[in-house]
């Protein structure tokens, strides 16, 4: 979802919504997965954005790109991955990290998948939130590591003089064979 399909970037908006359709309608309700891949903001405030997807069918789902307080967000491209709900390859989630309601939230997390892979599988990780302080630099970043059958550990880290007040990323996992799914 691009935001510069709804309003130009001369122009941003607080809570920009649209309306994707999936390439095939699902059976029923697919399960989603979606995090940001572009992304233009003003230097002049925290950086406050989200994306949440809380309507969707079998044929279509509702995207919104919010900003909150004084950010300013010209535009936002969101990529959407939607799941068949009976395809068990392919796992998701998010993990939300909040230093604002408990300061000692850590920054690497153990995610157990609902099942087992036969191999350990590939692991994307990507953020949909975040949440951080203007006056300092904005560093960050989230990956996998320690990938086994049950699980990996999941990092969501900043470094340097970086204030994150708030950051949520979304992971999917697919088996390691798989040929036309490219990632790194």
């Amino acid at each position: 979802f691009d935001t510069r399909t709804t309003h130009p970037i001369n122009a941003p908006e607080v809570d920009t919504q649209g309306t994707i359709d999936f390439p095939r309608p699902f059976v029923s309700r697919p399960r989603l997965s979606n995090g940001f891949c572009e992304l233009d903001i003003s230097k002049d405030a925290d950086i406050r954005f989200k994306s949440t997807m809380m309507y969707f069918t079998p044929e279509w789902a509702d995207v919104h790109v919010v900003a909150w307080d004084d950010t300013t967000l010209y535009s936002a491209i969101d990529a959407v991955f939607a799941i068949a709900p009976g395809d068990m390859e392919y796992l998701s989630g998010e993990h939300m990290r909040n230093l604002l309601v408990n300061p000692d939230d850590p920054a690497t997390v153990r995610v157990e998948f609902d099942r087992p892979f036969h191999t350990p599988p590939k692991v994307v990780t990507f953020f949909n939130s975040l949440d951080l302080d203007k006056s300092k630099g904005w560093r960050f970043k989230t990956s996998a590591s320690e990938i086994d059958v049950n699980g990996f550990t999941l990092h969501l880290e900043t470094w340097g003089d970086t204030i994150l007040n708030s950051a949520q990323v979304g992971w999917i996992a697919y088996p390691e064979d798989e040929t036309h799914i490219f990632s790194t």
